[in-house]
């Protein structure tokens, strides 16, 4: 019986170490994998970071074509600089889109089932991040129509096409002052609609603000949480 028992109790003893040394592997396995995703990571939210300043750029100044471009088109058509508004249309013929890098996050969500993820706030927090990505991605097509529905049939209308052809396809400047067929209830009309862009612009602009916020956040976050050097 003893022989027995001294058998069991080794064999035992064995499959329990075994047990807690493929544990003790696994969580060092997967600790590295997790630091090397978060660094990535924290390169990725950089890289978004500096993005999504550039876009807010373009945005904003977008914002200030928009608001030139509206006051010019209350002056009387007679006197209206034509040459000016028509570059300054072509000018808001234009949408900066935010590409975001999605490489670590897709790879994160992907293993969110290792403790070193599902502990910690990052799900949470990659979450929020791509419900903005969703938004912006919502806020761009309804800009993007706008512009299709609104300034384009406006160009089609009363842009010549010397015009269209300079600034579209040569250098990006107008030629000459011509326009056909305007007058000041096409300038008014688009005046209005143009506010309405402006409108949906400044509410971009405050998502965009708020998902570089949240990049900042996440990027700390991460450095602090998984120990990553700066």
């Amino acid at each position: 019986f003893k022989e027995y028992f001294l058998e069991f109790l080794m064999i035992f003893l064995a499959v329990t170490m075994g047990f807690f040394a493929e544990s003790v592997r696994e969580n060092i396995s997967d600790n590295e994998h997790a630091k090397l995703l978060t660094e990535q990571l924290v390169k990725d939210l950089k890289i978004d970071t500096l993005n999504l300043q550039r876009v807010i750029d373009f945005n904003t100044q977008y914002q200030k074509t928009i608001d030139t471009l509206f006051f010019e088109l209350q002056k009387p058509v007679a006197t209206a600089n034509t040459k000016y508004i028509q570059q300054l249309i072509f000018n808001t013929y234009k949408v900066r889109v935010f590409n975001p890098s999605t490489g670590a996050i897709s790879a994160i969500e992907k293993e969110l089932n290792i403790k070193q993820f599902s502990a910690s706030d990052l799900p949470e927090m990659i979450t929020n991040y791509q419900s903005r990505l969703n938004i912006e991605k919502q806020g761009v097509d309804l800009i993007t129509n706008l512009i299709e529905q609104n300034i384009q049939p406006f160009m089609y209308a009363h842009i010549s096409p010397q015009n269209a052809y300079s600034a579209l396809a040569k250098d990006s400047l107008v030629k000459d002052d011509v326009m056909r067929n305007l007058k000041q209830d096409d300038m008014a009309e688009l005046s209005v609609k143009l506010e309405v862009i402006n409108l949906i612009v400044s509410g971009r602009i405050q998502g965009l603000r708020d998902m570089k916020s949240d990049a900042g956040k996440m990027m700390q976050y991460v450095i602090k949480h998984y120990h990553l050097e700066n």
